[in-house]
C-alpha cells in the first residue's frame, strides 16, 4: 500500500524542466515584476492525467527572489486538444472569478485581469490552443512601490501576459 501511494505522490509530482530557461518570459522582465533579480526559477512541466477539459499539457515558470517568503511570479500555459477548449477553461475561469475580473483584450485575444489590493494581481489570456495564466503574488517590497507610485511602480500582470502570448 505504501509503495503504491509513493508511486501515485511521485506520479503527480512536478517534473523540475530547467532552472534557468523560461520558453516565454526572461529572468529581466520577472524583475520589472517583483521587483528583484530572481535568484529562485524554474520550469515545471506538470502533469495531465485523464482530463476530461481537454487539456493536453501544462508548463508552469516560477520567479522568485531569494528573500522572499511570499512574493512571487508564476506564468503557467496550458495547451488544450482545440481553441474551443481552451477557451471554455477560460470561460470557466471568468465565470469564477465573477465581479473580481476586467475583461480586457490583448490584441484580438480574449483577456481579463483581477485584483486583489495589497496581496495579489493575475491576468488569463487565451491564444489559439493555450491558456495563459500569470499570477502575481505581492511581496513586501512591491506593496511599498505600489502604495508610492499605483500605476507605474510594477509591470502588470496583463502586460506580462501580453509578452507572453508574443511568444507561442
Amino acid at each position: 500500500m505504501r509503495r503504491i501511494a509513493t508511486a501515485l505522490a511521485l506520479a503527480f509530482a512536478p517534473v523540475p524542466v530547467s532552472a534557468e530557461a523560461c520558453p516565454w518570459l526572461s529572468a529581466d522582465v520577472a524583475a520589472q515584476v517583483i521587483l528583484a533579480a530572481p535568484t529562485d526559477s524554474k520550469v515545471e512541466k506538470n502533469p495531465v492525467f485523464g482530463n476530461t477539459k481537454g487539456m493536453e499539457s501544462s508548463t508552469t515558470c516560477r520567479f522568485k527572489a531569494a528573500d522572499e517568503l511570499v512574493g512571487s511570479l508564476a506564468v503557467i500555459v496550458m495547451e488544450f486538444g482545440s481553441y474551443e477548449a481552451a477557451t471554455a477553461a477560460y470561460q470557466r475561469e471568468l465565470s469564477a472569478q465573477g465581479s473580481r475580473a476586467k475583461p480586457a483584450k490583448i490584441g484580438a485575444n480574449p483577456a481579463f485581469f483581477t485584483h486583489n489590493p495589497g496581496f495579489s494581481a493575475a491576468s488569463y489570456a487565451v491564444k489559439n490552443k493555450r491558456l495563459v495564466f500569470v499570477n502575481h503574488a505581492f511581496s513586501k517590497r512591491v506593496n511599498e512601490a505600489i502604495g508610492k507610485d499605483p500605476d507605474g511602480a510594477v509591470l502588470s500582470t496583463h502586460e506580462v501576459a501580453r509578452q507572453v502570448l508574443g511568444k507561442l
